[in-house]
Parts: C-alpha cells; sequence; structure tokens
C-alpha cells in the first residue's frame, strides 16, 4: 500500500485464521484509497470487537489482507458494522432489560453489600436478586423463595460489554 497514490482505490477484504485452521471474513468487502487507511484499520478493530463476542475465546493465529487496484483516481467506500439494539429480551412472560444498569431492572429494597434485591411492578410476585462480582452479574428471579431462574452475564473488556450466557 505504501507504493500507492492517495487517490487510487483498491478493493479489501480481511480474513482471519483462527486456531483450528478455519478462516472468518471480517466483514464486507472495502474500497479504500491510501488517505483513509486509518478509517478502515478502526473500522476493521469495529467488526473483530464483534466477532470477538460470538465466540467464548477467540484465538487467531493469522490476518491475511487481499486487495486488487481498481482505478486510479477514486474516493473510499468503507462499510461499518450494521447492529440492530434489542433494548430487552423475552423469557416467557418476561421481558427483561438487556443491560447491567441495575436501575433498568425495577426498584430496590434492600442493597445488602454485593446483593441487591429488587422489585418490577410489571411482575410483582417476583423478588429479582442481583448478585455483583468484578467480572459478571447473577440475577435470580425468585417467586416464593424459590429461584425461578437465573441470568448471568459475563462482562467484556473493562466491562464496556456483557455477553447474555444463560437462563435455567
Amino acid at each position: 500500500m505504501s507504493k500507492l497514490e492517495s487517490d487510487q482505490v483498491v478493493a479489501v477484504i480481511i480474513k482471519i485464521m483462527l486456531s483450528d485452521g478455519t478462516y472468518k471474513t471480517l466483514g464486507p468487502v472495502q474500497k479504500v484509497t491510501k488517505k483513509d487507511m486509518k478509517e478502515l484499520v478502526d473500522t476493521l478493530k469495529l467488526f473483530l470487537n464483534l466477532r470477538a463476542n460470538d465466540y467464548s475465546a477467540v484465538e487467531v493465529n493469522k490476518i491475511q489482507f487481499q486487495s486488487i487496484l481498481i482505478n486510479k483516481n477514486g474516493e473510499s467506500s468503507i462499510h461499518k458494522p450494521i447492529t440492530n439494539e434489542m433494548k430487552t429480551y423475552k423469557s416467557g412472560n418476561y421481558n427483561l432489560p438487556l443491560t447491567t444498569n441495575i436501575s433498568k431492572w425495577g426498584t430496590i429494597i434492600q442493597h445488602n453489600g454485593n446483593v441487591i434485591t429488587l422489585v418490577n411492578p410489571k411482575y410483582p410476585e417476583v423478588f429479582i436478586v442481583i448478585t455483583v462480582y468484578s467480572d459478571k452479574q447473577s440475577y435470580q428471579f425468585l417467586i416464593n423463595g424459590k429461584v425461578k431462574f437465573e441470568i448471568v452475564d459475563y462482562f467484556g473488556n473493562n466491562h464496556e460489554s456483557f455477553k447474555y450466557v444463560f437462563i435455567s
């Protein structure tokens, strides 16, 4: 890429090779000029972060760039990832918030250390007991003192994201 003129358009596709030898494409083919390489790198990092959320552990052995010169004069066409934001998760009769923000789960009625008990007027028969750990939050839904189901959110790097892991 260092020998390209600043307005030459190159089609680039990036693939990652996982530890098991399989390849995953990191987003669509991107048309980019030399002057827009930083934006492309930032976009690819975003694709990689989103892809990492698809796996419990991602071990990348190799990143492969494939490119072809399209024309001498043109503009970049960098495609950002498209995500659909889900604000809630439907489970049975419950419409649960997809957030670790405790205030979105209900009204706090008891706070004892890292254990918080809430009620939610949408579900008057349920007590929601949230236990906060350094790397996760556990949500237990109690009816008549018995756990009906439990959700555990495991945090990503620097608590920037979380995964919906299981309901039991």
